[in-house]
This record gives C-alpha cells, sequence and structure tokens, in this order.
C-alpha cells in the first residue's frame, strides 16, 4: 500500500517538474522520488503510533522528549538501517519497548548519573562516524561537511541541556529539594534518545552498512 502510494506521489511530482519547467528528467527519477515518499510515510506512520502509545499508556511526554532527542541527531548523523520496510518498523517497536523498560527500571536517584553517562558513551561515536555514509544513500562532500557540522552542533545543545538537568537531578538529591517528575522523566528520556542514535551508529558500521 505505502509502495503504491509512494509511487503515485512520486509520478505526480515528476509531472508536476517536467510541466513546470519543461525540461526532460531520467525516467528513474520517479523512483527516487517513489522511495523518498515512501520512506516519509513509513516513519509518519511508525513515529505517529509510537507516540500515540506513548499518550495512551501515559507517557506522552517522555515519548516526546525521546523521539526528539533521537530523531533531531539521527536526521544529521544517520545510522543502522534494517532492510525492509517491516523490520524498520518491528525495530522502531523493539528500541521504544526498550525505552519504556529503561524508564520503569532505573531508580529515580541514579537517572542524573545514567544521564550523564549516556552523554559520555555517545560523544565519540558520533564525533567519530557522524555523519554515516550509507551504501543506499552516500553523501557528497558538501552535504558531509554539512550533515557533519550540524551533527556536532547538535550533540553540543543535547549535552548541554541533558547536563544541566543531570546535575539538577543530582543536586536535588544531595540538598533535599524537590524537582517535578517531569524533568527527572525528561533527563532520562532525551539522554537515552542520545544514546540510541550513538548506538545506531555504531551497529551500522559494525553492520558494514556505510561506504
Amino acid at each position: 500500500m505505502l509502495y503504491k502510494l509512494g509511487m503515485y506521489l512520486g509520478e505526480t511530482f515528476y509531472m508536476s517538474r517536467l510541466a513546470k519547467t519543461g525540461e526532460t528528467f531520467d525516467e528513474g527519477d520517479v523512483e527516487v522520488y517513489a522511495y523518498g515518499f515512501e520512506m516519509f510515510w513509513e516513519n509518519v506512520l511508525a513515529l505517529g503510533f509510537i507516540q500515540i502509545s506513548g499518550i495512551i499508556i501515559g507517557l506522552g511526554l517522555e515519548t516526546m522528549f525521546f523521539l526528539l532527542a533521537f530523531l533531531s541527531m539521527r536526521r544529521c548523523a544517520g545510522g543502522f538501517h534494517a532492510s525492509t520496510s517491516g523490520r524498520c518498523f518491528l525495530s522502531s517497536l523493539l528500541i521504544y519497548a526498550i525505552f519504556l523498560l529503561l524508564l520503569f527500571v532505573i531508580p529515580q536517584w541514579i537517572v542524573g548519573y545514567v544521564a550523564m553517562i549516556c552523554v559520555g558513551a555517545s560523544i565519540a561515536p558520533i564525533l567519530k562516524l557522524a555523519p554515516f555514509r550509507d551504501k543506499g544513500t552516500p553523501l557528497g562532500p558538501n552535504l558531509t561537511k554539512k550533515f557533519r557540522k550540524m551533527s556536532r552542533i547538535i550533540l553540543v545543545i543535547q549535552a548541554v541541556v541533558i547536563t544541566g538537568l543531570s546535575a539538577l537531578v543530582i543536586a536535588s538529591s544531595f540538598m533535599g529539594f524537590s524537582i517535578a517528575d517531569i524533568i527527572t522523566s525528561a533527563t532520562l528520556s532525551m539522554a537515552l534518545g542520545l544514546f540510541t542514535s550513538a548506538f545506531a551508529l555504531v551497529l551500522a558500521k559494525l553492520a558494514k552498512q556505510g561506504i
């Protein structure tokens, strides 16, 4: 179904470009457009399903923080890709299930420390491997440079935010003042999202998906 929708949108986009510019394009471009639209809708459905699931189980904000940290880095850094759309969807659900499990099993009093460990463990893979040059969608030198810069900027922003929140969480346990539960949950959620994006880079490298 998504393949047919992708082909329809790809052909429509191709014909629209042809009508506007009058230029003749390679018909292979249609497949490229179709693939792009198909991937877009697959991601929308998978992420929408995950976010709605989070809302239903009462973890909508935690899910949002996790996806925000993960996707903002993933967009620039790249990472492991499943071989089929079905496996991609299942792997997304598996990642989310592990995230939920960690939310429940990690005690609040060590959240700050766990978050800092996640940040520390993410720095080297992102600096070394991002952006990951996938065999299916290789990047030219200009885009590689652009995405490397963007991934490092996002890394700095996320690291500063997560570290600051982690320090607040740790200080609250030592000094005896209370903070909102959502701050603790947001800290852990964003840290796990950042770590997941770094792990995806390492996994892609081990799977030899790059060029």
